[in-house]
C-alpha cells in the first residue's frame, strides 16, 4: 500500500494477506487497519504452512527441526532420501511447531473483521501432511510448487467471487485510523517515518 492510497478516490475492492510465519508480527493490527480503511473490501488470509515448520523428536522430548535432521542424516533438504525416511521409518516422530496462538489471531480475524481464511491443505499429523501434500510443495521443502501457487489462485478466486455477491456497489472508504499513516518504502527505497534504532531494515 502506497502513499497513493491516501486518496479519497482510491479502492480496492479484495485485500490479501500473505501470512505464513508462526509468530504474529503485527497481523492483527494490519487487519484492523485495513477494514477500517476498506469497510466492504473482500479481506483474504493466506494460511501457508512450510517444511521448515516441523520439529523432530525422540522420546517425546524435540531434539530440533526436520532441517536439522536433514543435516544430522546427511541429506539435502527436501531429497528424495529425506522423503523415503519420513515415509519408511515408523519410529520418526514430527510435530508441527506451535501454531495454537497463531490460529487463535486468524480466527479472531475471521470473526471480528469478516476474513476468509485460505490455505494449502495440512493435517494435524505433519508427517501425514509430507506424504499427502507434498506435491505443493517445492523440491527444496523451503516454499510451495508452481501447483501450490495454483491451488492458492484457485482459493482466492473462489472466495473473491463468493465475496462478489454481496459486494455493494458504491463500496465504502474510511481512515487509517487515528494518527495512524500507511506509507511505501519498498518503492524508493527511502525510510521516512520513525522507527527503533535497534530494527534492522
Amino acid at each position: 500500500i502506497s502513499e497513493v492510497t491516501h486518496s479519497r478516490s482510491q479502492e480496492f475492492d479484495v485485500i490479501i494477506l500473505n501470512f505464513f510465519s508462526k509468530g504474529l508480527n503485527g497481523l492483527y493490527d494490519l487487519a484492523v487497519r485495513l477494514r477500517e480503511r476498506y469497510p466492504d473490501a473482500i479481506m483474504v488470509v493466506l494460511r501457508v504452512v512450510q517444511m521448515n515448520h516441523i520439529n523432530w523428536a525422540q522420546k517425546g522430548k524435540i531434539i530440533g527441526t526436520l532441517e536439522d535432521l536433514a543435516k544430522w542424516r546427511k541429506y539435502k533438504f527436501g531429497s528424495e532420501e529425506l522423503f523415503s525416511l519420513i515415509k519408511h521409518n515408523k519410529h520418526l516422530t514430527l510435530r508441527w511447531m506451535g501454531f495454537a496462538e497463531r490460529d487463535k489471531v486468524l480466527l479472531k480475524i475471521k470473526k471480528k473483521l469478516g476474513a476468509k481464511i485460505r490455505g494449502i491443505p495440512m493435517s494435524l499429523d505433519p508427517k501425514e501432511t509430507i506424504l499427502k501434500y507434498h506435491e505443493y510443495f517445492s523440491e527444496d521443502f523451503r516454499g510451495l510448487s508452481i501447483r501450490g501457487h495454483v491451488l492458492l489462485l484457485k482459493a482466492i478466486r473462489q472466495a473473491t467471487k463468493t465475496g462478489m455477491e454481496t459486494y455493494p456497489m458504491e463500496p465504502r472508504i474510511g481512515t487509517w485510523g487515528d494518527g495512524d499513516k500507511c506509507s511505501s518504502w519498498y518503492t524508493s527505497g527511502v525510510i521516512t517515518e520513525n522507527h527503533s534504532p535497534s530494527l534492522v531494515m
